[in-house]
């Protein structure tokens, strides 16, 4: 089983996810939560293809995000060392 998330909406997490096609969205609230989880287990076959639309839309491995954290960096770097030259 491909276990998709459960995010709070408008919250980091829940970027890239579109409630019940590749993860839930809950209100943050626990009665709101507690719903949600029970809407994702009531249905097996629905929660197997929502984790396997998770997988293919919103999966990245440790490799692509280190590459895009160490670009970020990279980036945060260039930028300091121009403001720094320019005072």
């Amino acid at each position: 089983v491909k276990c998709p998330s459960i995010v709070i909406e408008n919250s980091n997490a829940s970027e890239g996810i579109i409630d019940s096609y590749n993860g839930f969205l809950s209100r943050d609230d626990s009665e709101a939560y507690a719903k949600k989880i029970y809407e994702a287990i009531s249905d097996r076959e629905k929660l197997n293809n929502i984790g396997e639309t998770a997988q293919k839309t919103i999966y990245k491995n440790w490799e692509k995000i280190v590459a895009e954290v160490g670009e970020r960096y990279k980036d945060i770097i260039k930028t300091y060392d121009k403001i720094s030259k320019n005072r």
